[in-house]
């Protein structure tokens, strides 16, 4: 049996930290998520897709903006049979299967 997700959350990891210290992915900054590759000049926000500025017209003066490295977190559980079964299996009214 394979195990199940149960939840996927994006959380705080480490310390706060320039984007320019940041290590390559996500990061919070104020209440978006953004994404840094590893290739320099590379940052973006997660939800648009569009590149970060964090509100900065200027490399140096966002590179300088402080943030929050992040991770995704995913929880697991063990298949169990008294789980509820969620592939549809219709019964007729007298319990036998159609």
């Amino acid at each position: 049996m394979s195990p199940e997700i149960t939840k996927v959350e994006i959380v705080p990891y480490g310390f706060p930290c320039s984007l320019r210290n940041c290590n390559p992915g996500l990061f919070f900054f104020k209440n978006n998520l953004g994404f840094k590759s590893e290739y320099e000049g590379d940052i973006y926000v997660v939800e648009s897709g569009e590149q970060f500025w964090g509100g900065t017209t200027k490399e140096n003066d966002r590179m300088d903006l402080i943030v929050q490295p992040a991770i995704i977190e995913i929880n697991f559980i063990e298949e169990a049979e008294d789980c509820i079964d969620t592939q549809y299996n219709p019964r007729r009214p007298d319990g036998k299967e159609e």
